[in-house]
């Protein structure tokens, strides 16, 4: 009996239960049609009935509002069939007016109006919305292109006039806006009133050639407005034109012509000349003339000796260029370029300037790049003592990024023996281990870095002295937002654009703005699984130039493509750490890159490479687009490179740079050990590229394979000696 009520009780409960769920079942709201579950299962798999329907007039878009917050918004970015339904979807969620989401609808409702050159629709958004967004710069401007694309020419100005004045600092620094305001005043001049051709002239004088000079001529010319100049002002015009187009040839001849007559002197008229310059006959005439301009005009004496010293620059006469910036008053910018010269003309003279330069710079920062240049120069020239003589005056004064190269360099060729006799007074293992602490070598101690990528020299500074390096993962903030984790309104779009299956969309905006780092992961590990992990990886690697970012390190090198890279790895005999760390330097696991000299695909091959490997591989019928392809032929490759070298850092450097410049470098610096030989490299880029796989490889292998720093670093420089 008490068995059989226990039943009865059970019974009556799952039926309660039962109930309890039918009637929740049938009081769920439905959105078009579905329950919102459905609903969004079918959108994002893309069997949505509305994605295909011609007409979606009839679907009430405020159903969407019961999906969550700014549904509409992210909805409309998914293909309809029905060419309105985008936009009626951002309309309805402008009306909604939920933040962030309306001001992102209206903004993306009027690029599409835009687009579809619907001027008067922007028109009506803007005169709805204008209490609400009168305050931003963004909506304001969208406003003002629709005014000018729409010729309404009056209202524009008008517009334009009062957006310089609510928004003075954003509005200087938009060049665009001083186009308009040429091409505007333009179209609002009486037919006899010609005082517009003054502005578009001064445009011309007084900007440097670019893409703006482009659009106005071309207006000019579409409007049938350039006969109203007079011969000469034409000439300005088509040769500023030129200039800006980068036909040199044809702007030169003319503009040298224009600067020898006053009306058209201007510092950004001299520099379109410079830029002009197409040999060296024409630079040595464009130079005198500078000179003589700077010796007969005051006002522009200095921007024609500047010129001047430009042309030099980029010639390559350092020693020159440096005696033209000298000319100049005295300044930090002008210093640097000073220095700059010194260093490309004679970088053992420019170290003798170093305890002068450290007392009259007012930031040392700012020489961070020609510092860095200078210790690359010295060791390609083997000139070890001037980089000793360097580390001595910088040490103290300069970052650790610029201070690092030279200690490191200083303390390993006292090491290896290469120096001079009477400088070798320095303490090599008390500067390694400084350096592997994250310390300034010789001096205070100094926070290690908070980027994610392992410094090129603290990693071997750390073989060399028995701190080992360990890459522990890096902590990141919570992937999902928790209970007192505060969303800024970019976070809000980003999640959402995630939730409706939009992963490029939130890769877009994790780029910029004001993003935390659990968005920007959550952006980048959704795209990741996408086309072009490269995207996603690009987009990490800027964020983590923020020193607060705390990226982990395995987003910063993930393993795309695995399956095939562990195949050709195999198949091959190659480390699959030395792989992965290619593959990223290459192409950032992007199977559709392609060089400026037509190298293509994961591992950035050549044509002419793909076609030697085919054949030697014995496979007629190839694609290097492909992935499976294109990381067969590479990994041949770079075995055959492994194969026919001493080290895998000679190796890689012969898949960078080419296996007879390699053996050649070796021939003239045979007797440096391997870190100091990848100093002593000509080549920048293949010096900076061994550096990357070496790095790359130790996060790797260690990652991944649990292999040490030191085991890796062992194999990739086999000559060296704890």
């Amino acid at each position: 009996m008490i068995k059989n009520l226990l039943i009865l009780s059970v019974a009556l409960s799952i039926a309660s239960i039962g109930v309890s769920i039918l009637f929740v079942s049938c009081s769920t709201p439905l959105v078009w049609g579905l329950h919102a579950e459905e609903f969004k299962s079918r959108l994002l798999d893309g069997t949505l009935p509305q994605l295909d329907q011609a007409d979606t007039a009839s679907d009430d878009p405020g159903e969407l509002a019961e999906l969550g917050p700014g549904a509409a918004y992210f909805i409309s970015f998914h293909e309809f069939a029905d060419p309105d339904a985008s936009l009626r979807l951002l309309l309805s969620q402008v009306e909604a007016g939920e933040e962030p989401y309306a001001f992102a609808a209206a903004l993306e409702a009027a690029e599409q109006y835009l687009q579809q050159e619907n001027y008067t629709s922007l028109r009506r958004l803007y005169n709805k919305t204008e209490e609400r967004y009168s305050d931003i710069y963004s909506w304001r401007r969208l406003y003002l292109l629709g005014l000018y694309w729409g010729r309404e020419d009056a209202a524009a100005l008008n517009e334009l006039e009062k957006l310089k004045k609510d928004f003075p600092h954003a509005a200087k620094s938009d060049v665009e806006l001083n186009l308009f305001s040429v091409v505007l005043a333009q179209r609002n001049s009486p037919a006899d009133d010609q005082g517009w051709v003054s502005r578009v002239l001064n445009f011309f004088i007084a900007n440097p050639a670019g893409n703006y000079h482009i659009r106005l001529y071309d207006y000019l010319r579409l409007e049938g407005l350039l006969d109203i100049f007079s011969g000469d002002d034409q000439i300005l015009l088509y040769a500023v034109d030129q200039t800006a187009r980068g036909n040199g040839e044809v702007s030169w001849p003319l503009l040298k012509g224009l600067l020898e007559e006053e009306p058209y002197l201007s510092a950004s008229m001299l520099m379109n000349l410079a830029n002009a310059v197409t040999t060296s006959a024409r630079r040595e005439a464009t130079v005198k003339l500078l000179l003589e301009i700077a010796d007969s005009n005051k006002a522009l004496e200095e921007s024609s000796i500047e010129a001047a010293a430009w042309l030099y620059r980029r010639a390559g006469y350092h020693r020159a260029a440096g005696d033209l910036y000298g000319r100049l008053p005295e300044n930090e910018r002008t210093r640097w370029y000073i220095f700059s010269s010194r260093v490309r003309s004679n970088p053992s003279a420019a170290v003798e300037l170093l305890p002068q330069l450290l007392m009259e710079i007012d930031d040392p920062d700012y020489y961070s790049d020609v510092l860095q240049e200078l210790a690359a120069l010295l060791a390609e020239r083997e000139e070890w003592g001037s980089v000793i003589q360097a580390y001595r005056y910088l040490d103290g004064g300069v970052n650790r990024r610029v201070l690092t190269p030279f200690a490191y360099i200083a303390a390993r060729v006292q090491q290896a023996g290469v120096t001079s006799p009477g400088i070798t007074d320095l303490s090599a293992d008390n500067i390694l281990r400084r350096i592997a602490r994250g310390e300034y070598p010789g001096a205070g101690s100094f926070s290690p870095q908070t980027d994610s990528a392992l410094d090129y020299y603290t990693l071997l500074a750390g073989y060399f002295t028995g701190n080992t390096f360990f890459p522990a993962e890096t902590p990141a903030e919570p992937s999902v937002p928790v209970q007192g984790y505060e969303l800024s309104d970019t976070d809000k779009l980003i999640y959402g654009f995630l939730e409706y299956g939009l992963p490029e969309k939130a890769l877009q905006l994790a780029s910029d703005g004001d993003v935390s780092v659990a968005a920007a992961l959550a952006a980048g590990a959704a795209a990741a699984e996408g086309p072009r992990p490269d995207e996603s990886l690009r987009m990490l690697l800027r964020r983590n130039r923020d020193p607060g970012a705390a990226i982990p390190v395995s987003a910063l090198y993930p393993r795309p493509w695995m399956e095939q890279v562990h195949s050709a790895a195999e198949e091959f005999n190659l480390p699959p750490w030395l792989l992965y760390a290619l593959i990223r330097r290459e192409s950032l696991f992007n199977p559709g890159a392609v060089s400026r000299v037509g190298a293509g695909g994961l591992m950035q091959l050549m044509p002419e490479t793909a076609a030697d490997v085919a054949a030697r591989l014995k496979q007629s019928e190839y694609d290097v687009t492909l992935v499976e392809d294109n990381l067969r032929f590479g990994s041949w490759y770079l075995r055959n490179m492994l194969d026919r070298t001493d080290s895998p850092a000679d190796a890689v450097a012969s898949y960078n740079a080419g296996i007879s410049r390699v053996r050649s470098w070796r021939r003239a610096f045979g007797k440096l050990p391997g870190d100091l030989f990848v100093e002593a490299m000509p080549y920048a880029e293949t010096r900076n590229y061994v550096k990357s796989l070496l790095v790359s490889s130790v996060y790797y292998g260690y990652l991944y394979h649990g292999e040490s720093a030191d085991r890796i670093v062992e194999d990739f420089f086999p000559d060296l000696v704890h």
